[in-house]
């Protein structure tokens, strides 16, 4: 008896050892065909899962869901045994699968696993990749992978939306002819509902990069608003919502703040674009630069302390810097203040605005090219790009520098730019292929415009082109949008002017029954 309790420790030792090497073996696996493919984080697809071992490995961090189809009930049995004995179901799961269809809706899938044989054709592999997926395939469930690699491209009908204002040209269109009424519901993922419609909205800033989706939100508690907020930059995969990584936020703007009441400057925070995101990891930190695939810090950028905005153009940063803090920092008595200059009832009581400067430095090495001080009252969300031209509204009007060097190239000025009640500080600026459109107060009031006008100058010299009626903004700046060489403005869209020379060729009928009245434009 004693002899027999001693072999069947010794089995279990051997077997305990086997099942141990052959986890080793899965990790190294699974580790290998997620480095071959470039997948880092999404949907992942193990078609033959077989026993489940690899399909558990290639679960490798928090940023992968993964999925196992096996057409065999056993295989499928003793897969699930597999994962939940590793504690990992629901992050990893397994059904069964007919052997053709792949049970996903379309651009879903990051990563498919094809072990064995493979019976599904290589269309429908492409119909549930989404645009960079890959599907890689194993001789059998042991591998190794073969050569054979099938990648998705991406569609150039699908654009990008790096900045807050689409980029740094501050022409708020997209370049893209895939997006269009929604089909299907594609993906769902928390925060299902904000904190509070009345105070500091929960969701700061948005960009897509990549296939990743980028934002800085409050996730705190919903049900209880008075808690401390929770800031975190999130990114998830644009395609199916999965989350990739997350990095805390310090002090940030004051939740107490009403609704619609700014601060102006939150939402260009944040940038996404050569496969870096760019934030500042709170308003009394300087801008980071993150890998987009993981979160890792790459750079940090120690001239931007203070920032209020970001843009990056041509491998240029570019970041608006307050003194000595920027202007979303202000709160409490600087709130109560704005609440009052809304009203009218005194001018003199808005809040101070802090000195600013514009910063320019090298996106890759963080070296600083330039700084410009002397901008006076530089405006929020006007700061721009575009060829190799810097251009920014402040008190005196349009400035126009060198990318290179800061260098002055021209000025227009202006009788003002024109600011909304509510965006105290914001102004509206926009440049496309070579002129910059700005809303700025009317000067003849005899002309009935409502007291503002879009002006349009050449953004070789800064001569005027033309001017026009523009119609505000409903609690933020003057929407101005250029789209297949024609100008749209104010809250109605009610005609399309020419980019260079200001006449109408599309007038748009608001009371065809397209456009619903409401209490504000949509």
């Amino acid at each position: 008896m004693r002899l027999r309790n001693v072999i069947l420790g010794l089995l279990g030792l051997v077997l305990a050892g086997a099942d141990a090497a052959s986890a080793a073996d899965k990790a190294g696996a699974a580790r290998q065909i997620l480095d071959a493919s470039g997948v880092k984080g999404g949907v992942i697809v193990h078609v033959g899962c077989g026993d489940g071992r690899l399909t558990a490995a290639l679960r490798a961090n928090d940023s992968y869901l993964v999925h196992g189809l096996d057409a065999d009930a056993k295989n499928v049995e003793a897969a699930r045994k597999q994962i939940q004995t590793l504690g990992l179901y629901g992050s990893a799961s397994v059904a069964p699968w007919d052997g053709r269809r792949l049970p996903y809706i379309e651009n879903f899938v990051n990563l498919i696993v094809v072990s064995g044989p493979a019976t599904v054709a290589k269309a429908e592999l492409l119909r549930v990749l989404c645009p960079d997926g890959v599907a890689v395939f194993l001789p059998n469930d042991q591998g190794p992978m073969t050569t054979d690699k099938l990648t998705k491209p991406w569609p150039k009908e699908i654009d990008e939306w790096t900045h807050y204002l689409h980029g740094p040209d501050n022409n708020a269109v997209a370049h893209d002819t895939v997006v269009g009424p929604p089909r299907h519901m594609q993906w769902l993922a928390e925060p299902l509902f904000a904190r509070n419609h009345d105070r500091l909205a929960s969701i700061s800033a948005m960009v897509s990069h990549g296939g990743r989706l980028f934002y800085i939100v409050d996730d705190n508690a919903v049900p209880v608003v008075g808690l401390t907020p929770k800031w975190r930059l999130m990114a998830r995969d644009a395609f199916n919502g999965v989350w990739l990584w997350e990095r805390p936020i310090g002090a940030w703007a004051n939740i107490e703040r009403g609704f619609r009441s700014g601060p102006d400057q939150l939402p260009r925070l944040l940038v996404a674009t050569g496969g870096r995101v760019y934030a500042p990891l709170g308003f009394d930190q300087p801008v980071s630069a993150l890998d987009a695939a993981t979160g890792a810090a790459v750079k940090v950028y120690p001239e931007t302390k203070g920032t209020e905005e970001v843009i990056v153009h041509e491998g240029v940063l570019l970041a608006v810097v307050g003194t000595p803090e920027p202007e979303q920092a202000l709160a409490g008595a600087a709130k109560s203040a704005t609440k009052k200059a809304v009203k009218g009832k005194d001018a003199a009581v808005r809040p101070s605005r802090p000195e600013k400067s514009i910063v320019a430095m090298r996106a890759d090495s963080g070296q600083l090219m330039w700084r410009k001080s002397e901008v006076n009252a530089l405006l929020s969300l006007t700061l721009a790009a575009d060829g190799k031209r810097v251009l920014f509204v402040d008190g005196g009007g349009v400035a126009c520098v060198e990318l290179e060097t800061g260098r002055p190239l021209w000025r227009h000025e202006s009788p003002g730019p024109a600011t909304g009640p509510m965006g105290q500080f914001s102004g509206t600026l926009v440049v496309s292929d070579g002129v910059v459109l700005m809303v700025a107060k009317e000067t003849d009031r005899s002309q009935k415009r409502g007291g503002l006008m879009l002006v349009a100058l050449s953004a070789a010299d800064g001569k005027k082109l033309w001017d026009a009626p523009c119609g505000p903004g409903f609690c933020s700046p003057p929407d101005v949008l250029v789209a297949g060489g024609l100008v749209w403005t104010g809250k109605d869209f009610e005609a399309g002017r020419d980019l260079r020379t200001g006449q109408i060729n599309k007038p748009f009928d608001v009371a065809s029954g397209l456009w619903k009245a409401g209490h504000h434009h949509r």
